[in-house]
């Protein structure tokens, strides 16, 4: 185990951190991808500043990460990349612009980077959880609560009501998928995204 903190809006930072992998582990196999938030609000009170900061740190996240790992699956002729992609990608909301634009954004990346890489022996695919029980959980239900000037309860519940199966994902529900993907297991998914939210997507 290898613990390492990184600023994925900063390229040098991680070279470093992959370095530090490569150092004690030799190789790299799998390279999940779980990272940032994006601002939330209504598209005029949005500045471009803050667009600009979640596009940086969510999709150009992810693809900074990919860059720096993927060299070294190609020289070992076998990989596994997995990018967790939030369910506003397919699922647009007014107030979560640039969340949709930026998962969207990562949907078309993980399948373009899939079909890339495949011949390679690396399999690149996406999974997109609806809210799950996480802090970022309860960080978005205050936000969503005083955009729309109602209370938390309200929030939570509007949340719910997006989700046929009536309930949030719990971290457990959604990481058996993660690991099958990531595996040796894995030998025919490639380029896809897979929802894994309740029923909640209505279109593919």
């Amino acid at each position: 185990m290898l613990p390492l903190q990184a600023d994925c809006t900063d390229r040098a930072q991680i070279r470093r951190m992959t370095e530090a992998v490569l150092a004690k582990f030799g190789r790299i196999d799998v390279l999940v991808n779980s990272i940032g938030s994006a601002k939330s609000g209504r598209f005029l009170s949005l500045s471009e500043e803050a667009w600009r900061d979640s596009l940086e740190l969510k999709l150009f996240g992810i693809v900074r990460c990919c860059r720096e790992v993927v060299p070294h699956m190609q020289r070992a002729g076998w990989g596994r990349i997995v990018n967790l992609i939030g369910h506003r990608g397919r699922q647009p909301e007014a107030q979560s612009m640039p969340a949709g634009v930026a998962n969207a954004g990562l949907i078309n990346f993980t399948k373009a980077l899939g079909d890339e890489l495949v011949r390679d022996g690396i399999l690149v695919n996406g999974v997109s959880p609806c809210p799950m029980n996480t802090r970022r959980l309860d960080y978005m239900v205050k936000a969503k609560a005083a955009m729309a000037g109602i209370s938390e309860q309200a929030a939570r519940e509007e949340f719910l009501r997006d989700i046929p199966i009536g309930r949030f994902a719990e971290p457990r529900e959604i990481a058996p998928l993660i690991a099958f993907l990531a595996s040796a297991r894995n030998t025919y998914i490639s380029g896809t995204t897979i929802s894994i939210d309740g029923g909640a997507t209505r279109t593919t």
